[in-house]
């Protein structure tokens, strides 16, 4: 017999049939009902298949395999029955048959019986009935003295009806509690903060009785009697919790458990606040926070830090879990940090971060026209920026200073130099500029424009002429080869040396830049020739003294003569004399001369003519 979901039977289907009668049977007119002596559960709905074989014996009749004429059918009106026919083969146990829409008239029965004394009832080996009520209720006590670990006991119960030999069993689990009971808690003490909850929770007891005890030695106030409870200790400290529990038997002793929930205040956070920030572009800025506790008691550490941006509150970037915190925004940023702790309410503190702007500037204030190797100063004015401030002068790109002011002595030739200023502020924002130092070029000139052919200690003078250069000017005149000083005029007035020959003189010119030219002239230093005046001539005709003749006159041109006679008439003159009077127009007797020599000085005295 089995459950099918087919209605329409083509071919034996003894797959997953149950055998739930087997016995020899002789079939009557009508419906043949069996009682089954195994039960067999049926879902009610599914169709059910089973499987019956008739089998004629040879008292009945003869020894072949036929139909049974007697077993009445039913007609289904559609094939419900396979069936096999067979003079030769045994009809039990074939595979092969035909359909048919007829099928044999068989009833199983229930094992029901009428009444429930009817029923034989059994307990398992650990009890023993010892009162049966009609079967209605059983009274059973444990066939052991003292219960077993744990005091859970199965019963396993036995019911047979008597009809069909149906046995149906029940298991009963029997709890025998101890005596004596031991409570045990999940925890002992436990520590908490304030405010919040925790699960409390006893075994080993069948019914309990919680209670809060109102400080060390109170009253205990009752507050549950389940196993577990939840509670919020109420105050800050010490807050005790007792449990007692006992089993159901009368005369169990109860167990006592205390537990001790240590309530820590929450701590009331403080931050030292923030000063808002002005920060360097590309430049990071850390934040560092001070962060405590207003509640004796608690101070709340260890602190956790949460850094976050305003307006969405999104984490900040970076490290932002930290109790300092670097940003590098170059926007303007309002940050937050949030300060947590054990047992404390949070708080936080806000910050904005602005960025200075790059409005640095420099200029060199003063560009310089100059001498040569001269001192200068060079100034440059700062505009905007953040002090400190590094400098770095160069001149022609060469480093020259690092100071606000530069103190320079201007290179020693003329030209244009290019004078560079760098700045850098305390945010390392930089700039420049540039400016020119014009050193002026030597220009000056000098020429001695005389020259000097004349005896020895005898005045002379030579002029220069110079051009260029910058005024003011000063000239120093010098005798070579021994450069001894001999004036400081620009033109020269000196005396030639006694000696004949050939001497240098030179001419140094300075200007107010300190350019100098210099230049020489030789001057020629004759043998001695100072003028030698007779006192008396005798112009007889004998070609002896005949002539007023001044020695050594040729070497001093221009020289000037006048005659005068007794009575101061002139009787004679001459612009450049060469020894040419010989007393022409006069008597013997004595003149009065006047001679002017040029570059020496002007004699005077008396010449004597004598002509017989």
């Amino acid at each position: 017999m089995k459950c099918s979901s087919v209605t329409t039977l083509t071919d034996f289907d003894n797959s997953g049939l149950v055998q739930v009668y087997f016995g020899n049977f002789t079939p009557v007119v009508g419906v043949n009902t069996h009682n089954l002596p195994q039960a067999y559960a049926w879902d009610g709905v599914s169709s059910l298949i089973v499987d019956v074989c008739y089998t004629r014996t040879v008292a009945l009749s003869s020894t072949y395999y036929t139909s049974n004429p007697i077993t009445p059918g039913t007609n289904t009106g559609s094939n419900k029955t396979v069936y096999f026919s067979s003079d030769a083969t045994p009809a039990c146990g074939n595979l092969n048959g035909t359909t048919s829409n007829i099928r044999p008239n068989i009833k199983f029965g229930n094992c029901a019986a009428s009444i429930p004394s009817a029923y034989t009832v059994s307990v398992s080996t650990n009890g023993t009935i010892t009162a049966n009520y009609g079967n209605d209720s059983l009274k059973v006590e444990p066939t052991f003295a003292t219960p077993p670990v744990g005091g859970n006991v199965v019963y396993t119960f036995s019911v047979t009806n008597p009809i069909g030999g149906c046995v149906a069993t029940q298991t009963i689990a029997i709890l025998y509690p101890p005596i004596t009971t031991s409570i045990t808690t999940a925890i002992t003490n436990t520590v908490l903060c304030e405010g919040s909850t925790t699960n409390l929770s006893a075994v080993g007891a069948s019914n309990y009785n919680w209670f809060y005890q109102n400080g060390a030695g109170g009253p205990l106030q009752p507050i549950a009697t389940t196993s577990s409870i939840t509670v919020t200790p109420p105050a800050i400290g010490t807050n005790t919790y007792v449990v007692t529990g006992n089993s159901p038997c009368p005369s169990s002793t109860p167990d006592t458990k205390t537990i001790t929930v240590n309530v820590i205040p929450m701590a009331n956070l403080i931050i030292t606040p923030l000063p808002d920030v002005t920060k360097c572009l590309n430049q990071p800025f850390t934040f560092n926070p001070v962060a405590g506790s207003a509640t004796t008691g608690n101070a709340g550490t260890p602190y956790t830090y949460a850094w976050t941006e305003l307006p969405t509150n999104a984490p900040a970037p970076g490290t932002n879990s930290a109790a300092s915190y670097t940003t590098n925004s170059n926007t303007t940023t309002t940050l937050v940090v949030t300060v947590n702790g054990v047992c404390a309410m949070p708080t936080s503190d806000t910050v904005v971060v602005k960025n200075f702007v790059n409005d640095l500037g420099v200029a060199i204030t003063n560009s310089i026209l100059t001498c040569p190797n001269k001192p200068l100063d060079l100034n440059a004015t700062i505009t905007g920026g953040h002090a400190i401030y590094n400098y770095t002068w160069s001149v022609n790109s060469i480093p020259v200073a690092n100071t606000p002011t530069l103190s320079y002595t201007s290179p020693s030739s003329g030209g244009t130099y290019v004078v560079s200023v760098s700045v850098m502020d305390s945010c390392q924002y930089q700039t420049s500029d540039n400016d020119v130092i014009v050193v002026l070029p030597n220009t000056l000139s000098i020429a001695i424009v005389d020259s000097v052919s004349l005896c020895g200690n005898t005045p002379f003078t030579l002029s220069s002429t110079s051009s260029g250069g910058y005024p003011d000017y000063s000239y120093q005149w010098f005798l070579l080869p021994n450069a001894t000083s001999i004036s400081n005029t620009s033109g020269l007035s000196s005396t030639t040396p006694a000696s004949e020959g050939n001497y240098a003189i030179q001419v140094v010119i300075s200007d107010s830049c300190g350019y100098q030219r210099s230049d020489i002239q030789i001057i020629n230093v004759l043998p001695p020739c100072q003028v030698e005046i007779p006192n008396v001539i005798t112009p007889n005709g004998d070609f002896a003294n005949d002539y007023f003749k001044i020695k050594n006159i040729e070497y001093h041109p221009n020289t000037s003569v006048t005659i005068f006679d007794r009575w101061g008439l002139k009787v004679f003159e001459s612009s450049n004399y060469n020894n040419e009077w010989k007393g022409e127009g006069v008597s013997d007797g004595t003149f009065f001369y006047v001679i002017d020599v040029p570059q020496d000085k002007k004699y005077s005295g008396f010449i004597t003519v004598f002509k017989k």
